[in-house]
């Protein structure tokens, strides 16, 4: 499934895609996870994570853990694709909820900006696990994002 083109946010940069795609990279967690970046456009994220047993909990579920710490990275870098080039984000809080157990083939985990700001910026979060064809959800994720100056600016 395609990424959506959220309405009415704008980048401060050209390059937001790129730039975004190079600091994931950088993210050893989501590496140690095989979590993948699918999809940039402005304020929204989609990454990827394929069934591996490194994952999961005692019941054979993905781990709770696991599915929060993609969707906080998926709306991170979705508040990320708004902010200029010398700023980052950092997480001030969440609240994860989780709906069904995650057991599926790959796992698909999306970050939306709903309310971009100048210092802090709100986010939404969804967690899918994929069976065949059917994308079922299985966890959501509300977050604030500080914008910040990067370290090296």
């Amino acid at each position: 499934m395609p990424t959506p083109v959220p309405q009415g946010l704008v980048p401060k940069t050209t390059d937001f895609a790129d730039r975004i795609r190079a600091n994931f990279k950088t993210q050893s967690a989501m590496t140690t996870f095989g979590i993948e970046m699918l999809d940039v456009v402005a304020g929204h994220t989609r990454l990827e994570m394929l069934a591996n047993d490194r994952v999961l909990q005692q019941q054979g579920f993905v781990h709770g853990g696991v599915i929060a710490a993609a969707m906080d990275s998926a709306c991170g870098y979705a508040a990320l694709s708004l902010a200029a080039a010398d700023r980052e984000v950092l997480t001030i809080e969440y609240k994860v909820s989780f709906i069904a157990p995650a057991i599926g083939e790959r796992y698909e985990f999306e970050g939306q900006v709903i309310k971009p700001g100048r210092t802090i910026s709100f986010t939404e979060g969804t967690a899918f696990a994929i069976n065949g064809g059917e994308r079922k959800l299985v966890a959501t994720l509300n977050a604030s994002m500080a914008i910040v100056a990067a370290p090296d600016a």
